[in-house]
């Protein structure tokens, strides 16, 4: 029995689909009830809360592995940490945390100061702990090209996009066999692409016209707050568009070749698959 958190999420309910797909025994812990009825069939609900430890002990019960998903909290550290001790209870073998390529526990930026500390959390815990650290997922773009156009502050940076599918492949191989324990994992797409390399792969794919319309920072910013986000996510954002522009997240990591055996999947194939969901953007 696999238990996958975040399983609402692009990676956690990949993780999820993946496993039953396998005919592997899967629970999801889920907070709210009411979406009981999202959960990827076949997929057993575990109702409880990281906030709620008792809950965690009767979710863990039985359980060999736990995929846990990203999430954002200013009280990360400790929610994680209330995962980690319910699952030493119940005896579990492997614990894989979803993080980012991203990670500074240096950095005066909290989301990448965070999870590079709860990177450490995981693998420090003794339970046989994970750190996955993929970087921009291909599944973004399903939804970040509104009407054709990307807007972004990226420049002319590169970056090395992946598949959640790649992913969550190798979060399952990870919890499934040993070897990985103690281990933070770097993963990355094929090949170091531009948004407006993005931008031309998807038109090929489908036959229709998408671009990408690079922004200044600055008016970015200002977007994105007056769009509703909060400064926190638009620090965020900031933070992570800077890291394009520098040139640090073209870097290509080996991770899904050491872990699958295979190279990952290109982004050409991800538009090919997604041809139809990537049109309904239009």
């Amino acid at each position: 029995m696999i238990l996958v958190t975040g399983v609402m999420g692009k990676v956690g309910s990949e993780v999820a689909r993946q496993l039953m797909a396998a005919g592997a025994a899967t629970c999801a812990l889920v907070r709210d009830r009411a979406k009981m009825g999202s959960l990827p069939k076949g997929v057993e609900p575990a109702f409880g809360s990281l906030d709620d430890p008792a809950s965690l002990d009767r979710a863990c019960a039985g359980v060999e592995a736990v995929f846990m998903g990203s999430f954002e909290n200013p009280d990360v550290l400790r929610l994680q940490a209330n995962l980690i001790a319910a699952a030493k209870r119940a005896g579990v073998k492997r614990l894989a945390r979803l993080s980012a390529l991203s990670t500074d526990e240096a950095s005066p930026v909290p989301f990448a100061r965070t999870h590079a500390k709860g990177d450490r959390q995981v693998i420090e815990s003794g339970i046989g702990g994970i750190a996955l650290r993929p970087g921009w997922f291909h599944q973004n773009f399903l939804t970040y090209f509104p009407k054709g156009v990307l807007r972004a502050a990226a420049g002319q940076g590169r970056v090395a996009f992946i598949d959640v599918r790649d992913i969550a492949a190798v979060a399952i191989k990870v919890l499934s066999a040993p070897g990985w324990e103690g281990s933070a994992i770097d993963l990355s797409g094929p090949e170091a692409l531009s948004h407006a390399d993005v931008a031309a792969i998807l038109s090929r794919a489908t036959g229709r016209t998408f671009t990408y319309a690079d922004v200044e920072p600055a008016a970015y910013r200002r977007e994105t707050i007056a769009g509703g986000a909060s400064p926190y996510y638009a620090d965020v954002l900031d933070y992570l568009y800077e890291r394009i522009r520098s040139g640090q997240s073209a870097t290509l990591a080996d991770g899904v070749h050491r872990v699958l055996g295979r190279d990952p999947i290109p982004l050409a194939r991800f538009a090919q698959d997604h041809a139809g969901a990537l049109i309904d953007q239009l």
